[in-house]
């Protein structure tokens, strides 16, 4: 495989990685959080074959050097869409994370509250709910006499 062929592949998986991460951001944004599990086989598979096709363009310095000027501009507009791609998506896993982190927090303070909602009082308002009282030992005595 010749080096223009490399990089035009290179550009293609960062293409087709980007078009992945937007739709996932997308559905970040838009709170869609259950269609994102579909998403991860190919983002996970893409992801993977980026980081093995950079590590052999590092490798191998003079691959960058032996193509054309406009085989490494685009190359270079291709990672610059990547990192901001990214950094958008990254942003919106952040995001839902700690809305996420939130949702939850709440709903464990809800469980451990002791407070009651109380009940209505005889003058129609809300009463002081009943305060949780200790067992305490009773005697009791019974006259079986009429």
């Amino acid at each position: 495989m010749d080096n223009a062929t490399r990089l035009r592949d290179l550009v293609s998986v960062i293409g087709r990685l980007i078009g992945v991460m937007d739709q996932e951001t997308q559905l970040l944004r838009a709170m869609r959080t259950d269609l994102i599990a579909g998403l991860q086989p190919e983002k996970t598979r893409l992801a993977g074959l980026y980081v093995g096709m950079v590590k052999d363009i590092r490798k191998q310095p003079e691959l960058l050097a032996a193509v054309g000027a406009a085989a490494r501009a685009e190359l270079t507009a291709a990672m610059t869409r990547f990192e901001a791609a990214a950094g958008e998506n990254e942003k919106a896993i952040a995001a839902a994370r700690a809305a996420n982190e939130r949702v939850l927090k709440a709903i464990v303070a809800a469980v451990h509250s002791k407070r009651s909602i109380g009940t209505y009082s005889s003058k129609g308002g809300i009463a002081e709910p009943p305060r949780p009282q200790r067992a305490t030992a009773l005697s009791i005595a019974i006259d079986r006499t009429f």
